[in-house]
């Protein structure tokens, strides 16, 4: 799985991480999220099976400041699942 992570603020990118991992389950998902908060010194959001089911059937999921426990000065994390070759 191949997954492009990025914060915005309105529509401008203010981070972003594309991460790449073997395998396409919940666990490696979650795992390759809080590598990227961890790299943009973020706290994990609180995913709940909707974001997952979300990321199942679309190949992307938003998470708003209201999914992070901790203030964050963001608008919007998308995660993105990238076709890989």
């Amino acid at each position: 799985m191949k997954l492009w992570i990025k914060t915005y603020v309105g529509d401008k990118i203010t981070n972003s991480i594309v991460l790449s991992k073997k395998g396409v389950s919940r666990d490696v998902f979650d795992e390759m999220l809080k590598e990227a908060v961890d790299a943009f010194d973020l706290s994990t959001p609180v995913v709940l099976s909707q974001h997952f089911h979300h990321f199942a059937n679309y190949n992307s999921v938003k998470f708003l400041p209201r999914d992070f426990v901790e203030p964050v000065d963001f608008d919007k994390l998308v995660v993105e699942n990238v076709k890989e070759d």
